[in-house]
């Protein structure tokens, strides 16, 4: 099992590698571990509708193995 700032710094290394520079937004624990929401960080200094990321589904990590999973945003994370 690992800590939650153990995941924190999984979920950053993972947006890291995006072609965009995103941050985390928002934060969420459930049963199987957290889910972490991000944004572009244009859109964030900003606030300019044309730099928002649309589609972005949070990603996991779970708090069992530290795997790190995409998630989409059509379905619900559950």
């Amino acid at each position: 099992m690992i800590k939650f700032t153990e995941a924190l710094k999984l979920a950053r290394n993972h947006i890291s590698k995006m072609n965009i520079s995103c941050e985390i937004v928002h934060i969420e624990r459930f049963s199987e571990g957290w889910y972490f929401c991000y944004q572009s960080r244009n859109y964030l200094d900003t606030g300019n509708f044309s730099d928002i990321l649309a589609g972005n589904a949070p990603i996991i990590v779970d708090k069992d193995t530290g795997v790190v999973i995409n998630t989409v945003s059509a379905y619900p994370i559950e």
